[in-house]
Formats: structure tokens, C-alpha cells, sequence
């Protein structure tokens, strides 16, 4: 688990949008999933819903639990 992941998945997190993230963090959005995908599988988790046509992802409730962790 990398420092990198562990922030792109909190700012995530903050502004519910993945390409939000990707510009405030001045990362590209395949470089924001990668990073996340990268975060899944080593957790073995989902960690957001997103939702083809909706703007805003959702957090799972393993997402949810893993927020005070990282």
C-alpha cells in the first residue's frame, strides 16, 4: 500500500469525483483509477460505487470503514 494511493483514495473521498481528484492532486483521471484500482485489489475490497452517468461515486461500506484507517 502506497503513501500516493492512500491520499488519491482520501481526496476521493473529498470531493466525490474522481476527475475533480485528478485536478487537484494535478494527476491525470487514468492515473486516479489506477491508483484506486491498485488500492482494491490489495485491500481485496471495492472501495466506491461509481455509477455509469452519475458525477459523484459513492463510498461501499468497506469504503466507509476504511476512511479512519488511512
Amino acid at each position: 500500500m502506497k503513501q500516493a494511493e492512500i491520499e488519491t483514495f482520501l481526496m476521493i473521498v473529498k470531493t466525490k469525483n474522481i476527475t475533480k481528484t485528478a485536478e487537484n492532486l494535478f494527476l491525470s483521471q487514468p492515473t486516479v483509477s489506477h491508483r484506486l484500482k491498485c488500492l482494491e485489489e490489495e485491500l481485496n475490497v471495492k472501495l466506491l460505487t461509481r455509477k455509469k452517468g452519475y458525477k459523484q461515486i459513492e463510498l461501499t461500506a468497506q469504503g466507509e470503514e476504511f476512511v479512519p484507517i488511512a
